[in-house]
Parts: structure tokens; sequence; C-alpha cells
């Protein structure tokens, strides 16, 4: 029996990389701090995979994170994955997988 994904939502700081990648998309200059949501089975599977993607081990942390039910969360993260979100309350969510391509994309732009 397959355990069902439920999507957690929280703001974290995200790496100087990813916030790098969120700002050239549009997010504020003075930004630090991102709506997030994961898709897992659990709040510690979701910090295990971001602990994998190296945004941090204690990201979402009970009384602070929650489940949500936000169709646009829930289409976007319901399958799994992180997903930070440019702009708050604006529902522009972008893929840790496509930030670090910007992320890289922006290293590689100031090497040449």
């Amino acid at each position: 029996m397959s355990r069902k994904i439920k999507v957690y939502s929280t703001n974290c700081f995200p790496p100087y990389d990813l916030c790098k990648a969120l700002h050239k998309l549009g997010a504020p200059k003075h930004a630090g701090q991102f709506h997030i949501i994961c898709g897992a089975t659990s709040m510690a599977e979701a910090n295990r995979i971001c602990e994998e993607q190296g945004i941090g081990s204690r990201v979402f942390i009970s009384g602070d994170a929650s489940i949500t039910g936000n169709e646009q969360a829930l289409g976007l993260a319901g399958s799994g994955g992180i997903f930070i979100e440019v702009k708050h309350f604006l529902g522009e969510y972008y893929s840790i997988e496509q930030l670090k391509a910007i992320a890289e994309e922006i290293d590689h732009d100031k090497k040449n």
C-alpha cells in the first residue's frame, strides 16, 4: 500500500545561489525569505528531500510548517518535489531544479 503524498508548506531562507535565481526571476532584491512547498509522505521525508537538495535539514518544523490544501500547491508538489514561490502571494512557483539551472546560468555568465 503506497503512502499518500501531502504537500508541506512553510517559509525559509534558501541558499544564496537559489536567492540569486529568485531575484533574477523578479523577487524583490531585499527578499531573503521565501514560501516553499514540498510533496512528501511525512514532514521527516520533506526535510530529507530538502537536505538532499542543499536547502537544509530542518526546513519544515512542527508548529511552523503546515499541510496545505491549496489547489495550485497540490497540483505542483502533489506528486513530490520542492517548489519555491518567487513573489509571495502571487502564486508564481519554480522547482528547485529550475532554480538551480538559473543559478548555474548566472554563475556561467559571471565567468564569461
